[in-house]
């Protein structure tokens, strides 16, 4: 008997290696979604280690008269906390800022410098990501 090779239709063969393909395919649609998520993320917490950074440099702007107060604040140290004045409440605000804003382990440093065109401010504000510290710097001339 002879059998008939123009059947209409897809061996086993084909259908397994097609689910093959669509499988790989599927998975590095998953892997690159996952990697989208990680780096939104990721943006997310830069602009938020930002807007700290930058509402620091602001309020020390504002009490420029005051600026050799505010150097070595870390708010992560009570001990660096100003004894009082304006800065006191900028370093308490700035403390609240920071636990409100979701970075895990945030904190931020403040270090001024002497320069002949002015104080250098450089405000650091720090937090970390699955055991990894990351960090954002904005140093400006005030």
């Amino acid at each position: 008997m002879l059998e008939n090779r123009n059947a209409d239709g897809f061996t086993l063969i084909e259908v397994m290696v097609a689910l093959i393909v669509l499988a790989v395919g599927l998975l590095a649609v998953a892997q690159m979604q996952l990697m989208a998520v990680k780096g939104n993320s990721y943006g997310s917490k830069m602009s938020v280690a930002s807007l700290l950074a930058q509402d620091a440099l602001e309020r020390i702007a504002q009490n420029a008269a005051n600026i050799a107060n505010y150097n070595n604040i870390d708010t992560s140290n009570s001990g660096t906390r100003p004894a009082g004045g304006q800065e006191q409440i900028d370093y308490d605000a700035l403390q609240n800022s920071i636990a409100l804003s979701g970075l895990t382990q945030g904190r931020c440093t403040i270090v001024v410098t002497a320069q002949p065109q002015g104080n250098l401010v450089t405000t650091t504000v720090s937090w970390s990501v699955d055991g990894t510290t990351r960090s954002l710097s904005i140093p400006t001339i005030l």
